[in-house]
């Protein structure tokens, strides 16, 4: 195996980020007249821009106070002022067609909130939902059931199984839009119109994502557009195009424009790239009323390996967390070895794909161990600590094992469809896995390895996915979704109902047990922050960290098996709003 110092490979990535911002910032891009330039410049993250009615003002939602507020900017003058100050964490916010009107969605409080531009109380319109936009004609907003769960660049705009709702702009009941065969909704835009619904599907890995139109009444959907990665999608003002972000298979971010076609029923066609934007993810763009200028969010989410010291007595910390790697891009899913010695991971450095790593449980050491074309990620140690579980964009996610030893991949002889977040019992003769296999909701289900009768552990009608065996194999910890909240569940694997051990609102994503098996490690997000829990199973629950602000995460919290320390991903979003004018 190949070992570099993280001196070397940390500047080598500095570089190619350092060159690829410049290029994104002096580049013409095809379909531009002038070079992007920013409108923002803060530490934070400014996003959701979106234009008055007559192109003269910008709302937008910004971090700067610690919280997220809507700002509104004259575009001439540049000077801006704070449309809420209420600390609720408001994000989205949208014009009314006419000017006098701003609709946002509030993390805190939940739900959309409406309010004059000019300044005053903000109204109720609906308890549930984010993502608002309205109707042409401005008597309708349009929004999906899930709220806004995660500000990660590359976050899906909805999961299984947010839907589609319609609310009277002047307030009302608000009504959902019936839509036959898929789910994960989000993003919705009226479109021809405000005869039908554009909205956005995305898978659970984020390695795809769709655009769909469904007449506003309700039906049967029309599949207009797939690519890697498709975000945010607007209408443009004279409703000939949509414009969205998107990442192509090249891992190429930039902003988009497809063609609308109505005759024959609606179709996107002619998707042509607006501007590049290097290693940055270009999210929620808004298009001026005159059609001549672009807006953006760059956003940049940079994630790193950190470790908090454990008592293995009392499981509870000894000290502050510490970070074991350092520099750009992305490092997920850190897996301790059932040995304690060492770290798997994926890291993602700007401008490349996704490779497996490793460090010494100390951080020490790291090394890459994969570097195909394609994405790669870390699922689990394959029955012990001399092979892990891998699946791979270029092998169609299909679960290979990865010998340490040699470097070598061989399929671990699983085969069933929609292998999704696998993992392996601690002798390494099962995989625990979810899929969506004749329902639309997510389930979990067990396979021998090899073997290719998987069987089918959970029968949820709403989301069980993300498992993780415990330490003696009997039993699987997984999330389970109940409205717009996550819970920690344990079920036996060999079969019987599962058992809800976390109850708080919020999210709560388990990732691994304690050594003893008593005890389940997950992040959790309570009132939009993120920190480190543990559940033990008679539901009582320990916060362990206190960590940051709205747009920071942990993900993944991986206990050694000595006790002594878990291991997480800890990350931060931050971003501009940047312009170019068009052609």
């Amino acid at each position: 195996m190949q070992t570099r110092s993280w001196s070397l490979i940390l500047g080598t990535a500095l570089l190619v980020a350092s060159s690829l911002s410049c290029r994104s910032r002096e580049e013409t891009p095809a379909g531009s007249d002038t070079a992007p330039v920013p409108l923002t410049n803060g530490t934070g993250l400014d996003v959701f821009p979106a234009f008055s009615p007559e192109g003269a003002r910008l709302a937008f939602a910004s971090d700067r106070s610690g919280r997220f507020e809507v700002y509104v900017r004259d575009l001439a003058t540049g000077k801006e002022r704070a449309l809420t100050n209420d600390g609720r964490e408001n994000v989205q916010p949208v014009f009314s067609p006419d000017g006098k009107q701003i609709v946002y969605h509030s993390k805190v409080r939940g739900g959309l909130w409406v309010l004059p531009e000019a300044g005053g109380e903000p109204r109720l319109l609906s308890d549930f939902g984010s993502r608002p936009s309205f109707s042409p004609d401005g008597s309708s907003i349009v929004f999906q059931s899930q709220g806004l769960g995660d500000l990660g660049a590359t976050s899906p705009m909805a999961v299984a199984p947010s839907t589609l709702w319609i609310v009277p702009a002047k307030g009302g009941p608000a009504r959902e839009v019936p839509v036959d065969g898929v789910t994960g909704l989000g993003a919705p835009r009226f479109l021809d119109g405000g005869r039908e619904i554009l909205f956005v599907v995305s898978d659970q890995r984020l390695s795809w994502a769709e655009f769909w139109s469904v007449p506003v009444a309700g039906g049967s959907p029309r599949k207009l557009l797939r690519q890697r990665r498709l975000y945010d999608p607007i209408v443009s003002p004279d409703g000939r195009s949509v414009v969205f972000g998107g990442i192509t298979g090249t891992s190429s971010s930039g902003v988009f424009r497809a063609s609308i076609t109505m005759e024959g029923g609606t179709a996107l066609h002619d998707v042509t790239l607006l501007v590049r934007h290097g290693h940055a993810i270009a999210r929620t763009p808004a298009v001026s009323p005159d059609g001549k200028f672009l807006l953006w969010s760059s956003v940049s989410t940079t994630s790193n390996v950190w470790s908090l010291p454990i008592d293995p007595a009392s499981s509870l910390p000894t000290g502050a967390p510490v970070p074991l790697t350092s520099g750009p891009g992305r490092t997920t899913w850190p897996l301790v070895s059932p040995d304690g010695k060492r770290i798997a991971f994926g890291r993602t450095l700007p401008g490349q794909n996704t490779d497996i790593w490793m460090i010494d449980i100390d951080g020490r050491n790291p090394v890459v161990l994969t570097s195909d074309p394609g994405a790669d990620y870390v699922s689990d140690w394959l029955g012990g600590s001399r092979l892990l579980m891998t699946t791979s964009s270029t092998r169609h996610n299909v679960p290979m094992a990865l010998d340490l030893a040699t470097l070598g991949q061989k399929p671990i002889g699983v085969e069933a469809p929609e292998i999704s977040s696998p993992r392996a019992s601690p002798n390494g003769k099962e995989l625990v896995f979810h899929a969506r296999s004749g329902t639309s909701a997510l389930n979990l289900w067990v396979s021998p390895i090899p073997g290719s009768s998987p069987r089918q552990l959970t029968f949820d009608r709403e989301t069980i996915g993300f498992p993780a065996y415990s330490p003696d194999g009997r039993f699987v910890a997984a999330q389970v979704k109940r409205g717009e909240d996550f819970h920690v569940i344990v079920v036996p694997v060999a079969g019987g109902n599962p058992r809800m051990l976390t109850s708080e609102r919020g999210l709560s994503w388990p990732h691994s047990f304690s050594a003893d098996g008593s005890r389940i490690a997950f992040a959790g997000m309570r009132k939009d922050l993120w920190n480190l829990y543990w559940v033990d199973l008679a539901g009582k629950v320990e916060k362990l960290t206190d960590l940051g602000r709205v747009n920071g995460y942990v993900r993944y919290p991986s206990w050694s098996p000595t006790g002594d320390r878990i291991v997480f991903e800890r990350g931060e979003t931050t971003g501009n709003v940047w312009q170019i004018k068009l052609k």
